[in-house]
Order: structure tokens, then C-alpha cells, then sequence
């Protein structure tokens, strides 16, 4: 895809971002109709990062309902490419069906597709934080270029944009209990609450699947959020509003 076609993409992209604000669903078929049109894309999946560290499918276009169903949840521990790409903070491109099983060994427990010519995971980011994963699935066996990698992750910068802020609204809307003035959002408070029942950042980490840096980059924003100057100031100013259930 030449620098034209993928500004094109780009552009329509957030055309259709604009007038479907609110509302995640469509994404999928959007993405493959349009936004990867020229990778030869039959079919696009968008899965969330949920707070107990499962990767949980929101939107698919594409998808036999086998497919759907089989990759409907996904834990960290799986060896997956999805979960590859969040672990590590990159784009996981594997140009066929037979290095997709050889390189990843729990693919076989999940339900695959004939026409998979190439299937490409590029990691959600929001601020530093992996929030999910943008699957696309092409019947070539597709090359990748540098060109490829920035469109990819501008695209998926967009669209962890949409979610964050979908999922914002959804919180603010849904949740009774909000603090209106210190906005942690789920996983944070999940991390909070882990912290004042005294584990570690490795046992966190390891508790809810995350790598240790983004447990230790969400500790950081939750002291900021708080005005807390560290692990104590927080789960006090916590629990005072309660963000967190008080440990007795």
C-alpha cells in the first residue's frame, strides 16, 4: 500500500470514527471493508484487555461462529500471537498458516480458518498501557514492510483512542459509585485494591497477567491520580472515597 492509499485509509477511518462515536460495534466490518481492503482482509477482530488479564472479544467481522466462539476469551497465559503482541508491545505478522502453529503452541486449542493466508495482531495502546488488540486476518501471504508497521500502529492508536473513551462514558454512565473526583479506571482500581491487601508488583503482576513494567506504570498514574506520594497515601485517600474496599 503506497503513503496516498494509506492517508486515504487513515482519513476514512476517522470519517467513520466521527459519525459512530459512542458505538464500537461496526468497527470490525468497517476495518475490513474498507481500512484493509488492500491487505486482502476477510475478516477483523477487536478484543478488550479486561482487569482479570483475559483478552475478551468485542466486536468481529469475517468470523465463522466457531471462530467467534472458540476465541470469545482469551487468558494471558495462552501462547496465542495476540497475547505475544501485548506482552511484547509489538506487532506480531505471521505470513501463513503453517508458522502460526509452529511458533505458537496453544493455536491448536482454538479454531482456525482454511483461507488464513496471513494473520496480523497489532497491540491497543492507550498512554503506555496495552488495552487490547486489533486481529486481521488476509487470505495472501503478505510481506511487511516499515510501511506497513507505521499504518498499522496509527490505525491502532485510533481505535484504542475510540475504546478508551467508549469505555470512559461507559463507566461514568454505569458505575454508582464513581468518584467524580479521583477517575481510576477498572484495571487501576483492581491494581489499588491488590496493592492495599499487600502484594507486590511481581505478584500483581503475575496475579493479573500483566508484565511488570505496566503494573508499575499504572502504580504511577493511580499516586498521580490520587495526589499520593506513595503506597500508603494512596490506599488511605482510596478508601476514604471509596475507590477500594478497606481490608479488615
Amino acid at each position: 500500500m503506497n503513503y496516498q492509499s494509506q492517508i486515504m485509509r487513515i482519513s476514512g477511518l476517522i470519517n467513520f470514527m466521527s459519525a459512530n462515536s459512542g458505538n464500537l460495534k461496526g468497527y470490525a466490518r468497517f476495518l475490513t471493508t474498507n481500512t484493509f481492503i488492500d491487505y486482502s482482509a476477510f475478516a477483523t477482530y477487536l478484543m478488550n484487555l479486561e482487569d482479570d488479564g483475559c483478552l475478551q472479544l468485542q466486536d468481529s467481522f469475517g468470523q465463522t461462529k466457531e471462530q467467534m466462539e472458540s476465541w470469545k476469551r482469551v487468558p494471558m497465559t495462552s501462547d496465542v500471537p495476540g497475547i505475544d503482541a501485548i506482552k511484547k508491545k509489538k506487532i506480531v505478522w505471521l505470513a501463513n498458516i503453517e508458522e502460526w502453529n509452529d511458533s505458537f503452541n496453544d493455536t491448536n486449542h482454538y479454531a482456525g480458518s482454511t483461507k488464513l493466508g496471513t494473520i496480523i495482531n497489532v497491540p491497543l495502546n492507550f498512554e503506555g498501557s496495552a488495552i487490547g488488540i486489533l486481529g486481521i486476518m488476509c487470505s495472501d501471504n503478505l510481506v511487511h514492510s516499515d510501511s506497513d508497521e507505521s499504518f498499522l500502529t496509527a490505525i491502532a492508536g485510533l481505535i484504542a483512542l475510540s475504546i478508551k473513551n467508549f469505555g470512559v462514558e461507559n463507566n461514568k454512565k454505569n458505575e454508582k459509585d464513581e468518584n467524580k473526583e479521583f477517575f481510576l479506571t477498572r484495571r487501576q482500581r483492581r491494581i489499588l485494591q491488590l496493592i492495599s491487601e499487600g502484594l507486590t508488583n511481581n505478584q500483581i503482576a503475575h496475579e493479573l497477567g500483566f508484565s511488570l513494567s505496566t503494573v508499575r506504570h499504572e502504580t504511577m498514574r493511580i499516586y498521580k491520580v490520587l495526589n499520593a506520594s506513595g503506597r500508603r497515601e494512596a490506599i488511605i485517600t482510596a478508601i476514604q472515597n471509596d475507590l477500594i474496599t478497606a481490608i479488615k
